[in-house]
């Protein structure tokens, strides 16, 4: 049985939504990026956005985050209306973000760059043992293993995005967005990213998640929402791993 779409203009409310992104258009000259998109964030949940390169995915992320400010739309978070994000306003929800681009320190250890920017100090004084400290809740809050003082630049990639996750981490984010995390592993790490983004979701993290790996997706998701041409097109409902993957693709393509 194919799993239930959900309207894209639904209107379901409840303690589970954290963000709701309503009727969001964002116009470059020439193009229509983002056109009256609506989606939702749950609570505790991998909110999965699907589309074809130039769908309107990163462009939406970006309106989320306040890295652009969209022509029209709302976003509502926690009930309060918002005509537009800034980056202080959308750190200050707790909204974070795992992004593909390498933004560590490659001189850095792991703490180090776990706290860059945020370190913990007092009276003017830094507080290093706090620090590791710190580093090592994460870690075993994520189940993860990493030697705390190996500097970045000798880091596999993978462990690198692991580091990229539990920094986003130690922000306490309410939601999390993950752009393509899978991106650069193989089957194996990929699995251990997808084992830890149930654990954050099972947090009560409302995960974000994009990927172009339609069996990963069926794999995380609990709602899958497309996107095409700028149009929010369907949202599925993915309980149980039952979504129709040919009726994903015929959606982001249009077309069977």
């Amino acid at each position: 049985m194919a799993a239930p779409a959900l309207s894209p203009t639904e209107t379901t409310t409840g303690d589970d939504i954290i963000l709701r992104a309503e009727q969001v258009t964002k116009i470059y000259p020439g193009t229509v990026a983002l056109d009256q998109v609506d989606f939702n964030v749950y609570r505790g949940k991998v909110n999965v956005l699907v589309g074809e390169n130039g769908a309107g995915k990163s462009t939406l992320i970006k309106v989320l985050t306040g890295a652009h400010l969209p022509n029209r739309g709302t976003i509502l978070v926690d009930g309060v209306e918002y005509l537009h994000m800034t980056a202080a306003l959308s750190k200050r929800l707790g909204i974070g973000v795992v992004y593909q681009e390498n933004l560590l320190v490659p001189w850095m250890n792991v703490v180090e760059n776990i706290f860059v920017g945020q370190e913990m100090s007092r009276f003017g004084v830094m507080r290093h043992r706090d620090e590791v400290r710190r580093a090592q809740e994460l870690l075993e809050k994520l189940g993860l293993r990493m030697k705390l003082n190996q500097m970045v630049a000798n880091m596999s990639v993978s462990d690198q995005q692991f580091l990229k996750i539990i920094k986003a981490i130690s922000m306490e984010p309410r939601i999390l967005i993950m752009d393509e995390p899978t991106s650069m592993f193989n089957a194996a790490d990929a699995g251990k990213v997808l084992d830890l983004v149930r654990r954050i979701s099972r947090q009560g993290v409302g995960v974000i998640y994009i990927s172009h790996f339609l069996k990963e997706v069926k794999q995380i998701a609990d709602r899958i929402t497309v996107i095409r041409d700028g149009k929010s097109i369907r949202t599925y409902d993915n309980g149980g791993g039952k979504v129709d993957l040919d009726q994903v693709v015929s959606d982001m393509v249009g077309r069977s």
